[in-house]
């Protein structure tokens, strides 16, 4: 990973074989900032784990193995009384072109 902090903007590069969702909230925690916003994403991701929000914190988890493109990243990052939390939602699409998305987990 390779990350650049410019005033508040956070630019972070992931490299293949990466976790996507621990190494932004990797980067984003050593900034030491209280709140921040995911506003784009591109690449590709593969064994993928998204989250389908059903209601009263339940979720139901739907697995993609084959690579997919990001379509769109955003999400938010919490990093507040010794608790962090990533919010992340994403749409990918396969190599036919049709789309899914979720919470990215």
């Amino acid at each position: 990973m390779k990350q650049k902090l410019d005033s508040n903007i956070l630019a972070v590069r992931l490299y293949e074989g990466e976790d996507i969702v621990s190494s932004l909230s990797s980067a984003f925690k050593s900034t030491g900032k209280p709140l921040g916003i995911v506003i784009s994403g591109a690449g590709m991701l593969k064994d993928i784990r998204l989250g389908y929000f059903l209601g009263h914190g339940r979720y139901k988890e739907n697995i993609f193995d084959s690579a997919r493109e990001i379509v769109s990243l955003t999400g938010n990052l919490i990093n507040a009384s010794s608790k962090f939390f990533a919010h992340l939602h994403v749409s990918l699409a396969d190599d036919d072109g049709r789309v899914v998305g979720g919470h990215l987990e």
